[in-house]
């Protein structure tokens, strides 16, 4: 039931308000209320005491979407409203105000009816099924003797709250997301910097490293063994006390080269142990750089090569004494028998050392093959990891981190995509010398074509005029032959883009019994005298920040070459183009060159 008397007592009228004498004349009650009912910043609901509506304003009106005259003398504000929010307001209130509450008008205006000032939040349904959460006011209309005679509930759409509300628990949520994904991402980082740490500290090579002065900053286990110093005695120590006397200015050479962000690959030198003792070691020495580019060190990787040389000078000292025995046999011609005899043990001698060191050489290229396969499959995962959880944290979190904070966590990005292109690659490399190669007659115009028509689609905004001439058909496996014309034009496109016309030109023909291919560009070309680096692992010879890439393309395309017994070669200029060229043997009989136009 309704309720239409909070008490016995009879309530005064309203309380007269003395105003000040105006000039102007005083507003009519009729101004205000028609001012008030066709107010649209709020809504305005007056019922009688069963709680039927008789006054619904132009204010309800705009936020509920029905028309006066749909719910006056019709509908109670319990009937638009959230039915499972008014039971459990009439649980509430019977459970506070311990006396039973019924659910519908009576939950809504109950402790108005008391004299209790009552302002909560409900959410009310529109004509159309939509619904808007507000902020009500309700009060009891009395008459003069102080009967309650109606109701007016004023409301005040409260979706802006709503939303700010809604927003801070998304933000809350996205901030305890992101603090988890920087948590996961540093366990990665952990886990990755702990899986470097122990492959340094399992090498059985010598890796160390130096600042740009020369002074060691870190020393591995097999450094140790291999010159005897402990990494106490050497860290912050020069690495020159490792030089001899008469090789002093190798030093200052090689971090002349490393301040240039050169390498030094498989240099041969002595360098001398703690004891005293000087031993022969092959050197290589690579630029460590921070993440801006900066070189600030020297990372170096030493190996003992002793055994080496003790192997080499062997094999001069078999040939001295083969030779030994030629010109004895020369000499005493009765003694040709035994020379002969000689010479083919010498000879199966050297044979079968050959033929060991031989296979030594195959066993330890397996060996580094299936390393490096091993170590850059268990490394990518990770690096993924961290790329996809930056990417998340820079996507849904760039407000709160900041410019600098986004841009810290786009240089792991950098950095781990980087790293994912450069094993990667290696994969690429290491499996290479694992394939099978399945020959078969292979059509070069079509797979040439197919190959540009890919890569155009990779970059559609790019204006390249491509040229071709009929290419030679060829015998050699399509999947490996392919991977060179993808390597080769990627290359072309990739270092003619700031060429507004970019042109690029296929052509090959027959020589020497040789099918002979070329890609020749207009683009940034190459300085002859580097041109020995181009296809070694890793090597550039232009700046990351210049054009993107790994240094692999090239040493690929050489491996796959060099196992179909064919070879690669380069020609350029600074800004004046490259042209690539390779060769292939011919089958048999002789190709004909395709004749159609193309």
């Amino acid at each position: 039931m309704v309720p239409t008397n909070s008490g016995n007592t009879k309530r005064p009228a309203a309380n007269h308000v003395v105003s000040k004498p105006s000039e102007e004349p005083p507003l009519k009650a009729g101004d205000l209320q028609k001012a008030i009912f066709n107010s649209v910043n709020f809504s305005s609901i007056a019922t009688d005491a069963k709680g039927v509506i008789q006054i619904f304003n132009v204010g309800a009106e705009r936020m509920l979407g029905y028309a006066a005259a749909e719910v006056m003398n019709t509908l109670t504000p319990a009937d638009i409203s959230d039915p499972e929010e008014v039971i459990a307001r009439a649980k509430t209130l019977s459970a506070e105000l311990s006396t039973p509450i019924s659910p519908g008008f009576e939950a809504l205006v109950f402790k108005a009816s008391r004299g209790i000032e009552d302002i909560y939040q409900l959410t009310y349904v529109r004509k159309d099924g939509s619904r808007v959460p507000a902020v009500v006011s309700v009060t009891a209309l009395r008459g003069e003797q102080g009967a309650i005679i109606g109701y007016l509930l004023i409301g005040t759409d409260n979706t802006a709250h709503k939303q700010l509300e809604a927003e801070k628990a998304l933000l809350d949520q996205r901030l305890s997301d992101r603090l988890i994904a920087a948590k996961r991402a540093n366990e990665q980082a952990d886990k990755i910097q702990g899986q470097l740490v122990a492959l340094v500290v399992s090498s059985a090579d010598a890796i160390m490293s130096k600042d740009l002065n020369g002074s060691v900053t870190s020393w591995n286990p097999a450094a140790e063994r291999l010159f005897g110093y402990s990494a106490e005695e050497m860290i912050g120590h020069p690495m020159e006390r490792l030089i001899p006397s008469e090789r002093a200015a190798e030093e200052g050479q090689i971090l002349a080269k490393i301040r240039n962000g050169e390498n030094v690959e498989h240099f041969e030198t002595l360098r001398k142990r703690k004891n005293g003792a000087i031993i022969p070691v092959s050197v290589t020495i690579s630029p460590i750089r921070e993440s801006d580019g900066v070189i600030i060190g020297a990372s170096k990787i030493a190996r003992d090569i002793t055994d080496q040389k003790a192997a080499e000078a062997e094999l001069l000292q078999h040939r001295d004494h083969l030779e030994g025995l030629v010109f004895s046999a020369a000499r005493d011609i009765t003694e040709s028998k035994k020379t002969e005899a000689a010479l083919l043990l010498v000879k199966d001698e050297l044979e079968n050392q050959v033929h060991l060191r031989t296979e030594e050489l195959e066993i330890s290229n397996r060996e580094l093959e299936a390393f490096a396969y091993s170590v850059s499959h268990d490394l990518r995962a990770p690096l993924r990891a961290i790329d996809g959880f930056s990417r998340k944290v820079v996507a849904n979190f760039s407000d709160k981190l900041g410019d600098e904070g986004c841009r810290q966590l786009q240089v792991v990005r950098d950095n781990a995509q980087k790293m994912g292109a450069l094993i990667d690659d290696l994969l690429a490399f290491s499996g290479i010398g694992r394939r099978d190669i399945a020959l078969q007659l292979l059509d070069m115009d079509q797979m040439v074509r197919g190959v540009v028509d890919e890569l155009r689609a990779l970059e559609p905004q790019r204006a390249i005029a491509f040229a071709f001439t009929p290419l030679p058909k060829i015998r050699g496996d399509a999947a490996m032959l392919r991977q060179v014309w993808v390597n080769l034009l990627t290359n072309a496109i990739k270092f003619t883009r700031l060429r507004p016309l970019a042109h690029i030109e296929i052509s090959g023909c027959v020589e020497h019994r040789e099918a002979v291919y070329r890609v020749k560009d207009d683009g940034a070309g190459f300085d002859m005298r580097y041109a020995e680096k181009l296809f070694g692992v890793f090597q550039r010879l232009h700046r990351q920040d210049e054009f993107e890439g790994t240094g692999v393309g090239l040493a690929i395309a050489q491996r796959i070459l060099n196992r179909h017994d064919g070879r690669i070669w380069g020609e350029g200029k600074p800004d004046g183009g490259a042209t690539f060229s390779f060769s292939l043997p011919l089958p048999s009989p002789e190709p004909r060159l395709l004749s159609e136009p193309l």
